[in-house]
């Protein structure tokens, strides 16, 4: 079966059955298919039973069935739809369009003492307010929407639209006249209300949006396009060094720790020894800024279960994971021109090495092109195993290419090079986003150091989200979960046989990479952005629904 050509087809008559026939490459088989109306039980879930009414299988005298549950982790057209009406209830959806309404006409009475207030109070660290061009700028991090950065720029251009008005650039003008001794607040009224935000990681410039203040607030309250919104990556360190500020570092974020709590998972499936072997363990990241682009990022691992196979003993107790802290690193990120982000790494990986590593990354000025090198070289502290087998060294020397079309959810990346265990080879992913989970097909072609010819692989690998969407204030220490945990399984190809693989294909890939720390796992761009404003909207009636109503 599946040696050769296949192919199926389903049919659905009826809401609540499907008809399905399928050719394996080796029979026909036909079955039905029943399951409950859409929207019947809560949360989105699903049940359905399939049996299999006929196949030319020599199995066709055993009756095949199967009981089926599905249950949506989380909604993945968050970003697309325009109106507020994903409450059930009439009344909900007339509330949350009121606490819309109300957000939006605080701009009437509000000055800029209540903006920085409500940025403050909301959890935002490093805010800055200044003035360039007769606009208002604001600049902030963002570390309580870690699903996806969109929610933060979302959440905080909202909050200033809806407080920045006639008295907010009244104020603005004012101390802006004091320091210049020119008259500008006279023509307050005249000018066009034009607001910026520069959105801050680790106290870097990455993104700035720009708007007419009267413009977005339509908008946010009608979800009808606003065509003075622009976003713009390649300046927003240039624009925020010419921004003269008046109030600097409100809600400092040096020392803010963050204590990120994660599963992590060292697995074997479907092996001649063991359907599924595992061992699972907690993953305490505690990352800590510095000063900006520089912080220290130490892991600890506690083991919680293993399978009978990755005990003491056992095959696979080489992979268990210990009671140890295998990670502690020193980061330093640099923002250069024309779209250039460069990290160097030094420390303590893998619970054995020391070393280090640099990724620089380059992205056109859209974002759709993405080019990427990474070095890194660390040495074992013990020499041997406890088997007396000699540790090698860990190096890796690689380029990659990303390009992306977010208005298809989709990216395709190259890798190519020496990878970590001396392998030669390069690496084809397609990554598909289904709203913040992302779901990778790949294929890995590698040469193992001294061997005698490439092994090809390909695998599937799901990431999800593992977090509140908003998670609990960034104080001096805040706790929660990792923004992207990923599962892969990985098999063979192009062989008669399909030995288990011994580490091909594997990169220096940390929860502090450039990909997921500044550049929000690939969607840092404006074209990401443009095809998905709805998501600025979205975030903000999410964020008046849990706080609001």
């Amino acid at each position: 079966m599946l040696n050769g050509a296949f192919a199926g087809i389903e049919w659905q008559p009826l809401p609540f059955m499907q008809l399905v026939g399928e050719y394996d490459a080796s029979a026909v088989n036909a079955g039905v298919k029943l399951f409950t109306p859409q929207g019947l039980l809560p949360y989105g879930a699903q049940l359905s039973m399939d049996y299999m009414v006929q196949t030319e299988h020599d199995s066709k005298k055993d009756n095949v069935w199967g009981v089926n549950a599905s249950i949506p982790l989380m909604g993945y057209n968050q970003l697309t739809y325009a109106k507020p009406d994903y409450q059930t209830a009439e009344y909900q959806q007339t509330a949350l369009a009121q606490a819309l309404d109300n957000q939006l006409a605080e701009h009437k009475g509000a000055n800029l003492t209540s903006l920085i207030s409500a940025l403050k109070n909301e959890g935002f660290i490093n805010i800055n307010v200044g003035y360039r061009n007769n606009k208002i700028v604001v600049a902030l991090e963002n570390r309580r929407y870690n699903h996806n950065q969109i929610d933060g720029v979302g959440v905080a251009l909202a909050m200033i639209a809806a407080k920045a008005g006639q008295d907010a650039f009244a104020d603005m003008n004012a101390m802006v006249d004091r320091r210049t001794n020119a008259q500008q607040a006279t023509h307050a009224k005249q000018l066009p209300q034009e607001i910026e935000l520069i959105l801050l990681v680790n106290d870097i410039p990455m993104l700035s949006v720009n708007t007419e203040v009267q413009c977005y607030r339509d908008f946010l309250a009608t979800g009808n396009k606003c065509n003075s919104l622009n976003f713009n990556t390649l300046n927003a360190k240039k624009d925020y060094q010419a921004t003269q500020w008046i109030f600097e570092t409100i809600n400092n974020g040096f020392g803010r720790s963050q204590l990120i709590l994660s599963p992590t998972l060292s697995h074997r499936t479907a092996t001649e020894y063991g359907f599924f072997d595992y061992s699972l363990a907690l993953a305490t990241n505690l990352y800590t800024p510095l000063w900006q682009g520089a912080a220290i990022d130490v892991r600890y691992l506690l083991p919680i279960a293993n399978s009978d196979d990755y005990e003491e003993g056992r095959l696979w107790h080489s992979s268990a994971y210990e009671n140890e802290v295998d990670r502690a690193l020193f980061h330093q990120a640099f923002k250069l021109p024309q779209n250039i982000m460069s990290q160097f790494s030094a420390g303590y990986i893998m619970g054995n090495y020391w070393g280090a590593a640099n990724e620089t990354q380059w992205s056109s000025p859209e974002g759709r092109h993405n080019v990427g090198v990474e070095l890194s070289k660390f040495t074992p502290i013990d020499e041997l195993t406890n088997t007396g087998y000699r540790i090698k060294d860990q190096q890796s020397l690689l380029a990659s290419y990303r390009y992306s079309l977010p208005e298809y959810d989709w990216q395709i990346s190259l890798q190519g090079g020496e990878y970590m265990q001396g392998d030669r080879g390069f690496k084809v992913t397609s990554s598909h986003w289904l709203g913040n989970t992302r779901v990778d097909a790949s294929y890995l072609s590698a040469k193992p150091k001294n061997g005698q010819g490439f092994e090809n692989f390909i695998g599937l690998s799901f990431s999800i989200p593992l977090t509140p969407w908003r998670d609990m204030k960034p104080g001096y220490l805040q706790v929660r979960g990792i923004d992207q945990f990923s599962y892969t399984i990985q098999t063979r190809v192009g062989n008669n046989a399909n030995h288990i693989n011994t580490g091909l294909g594997q990169s220096f890939k940390l929860q502090h990479s450039i990909e997921r720390q500044y550049d929000n796992q690939g969607r840092m761009s404006v074209a990401y952005f443009n095809a998905n404003v709805q998501g600025l909207r979205n975030a903000y009636l999410r964020y008046i629904k849990q706080t609001k109503l």
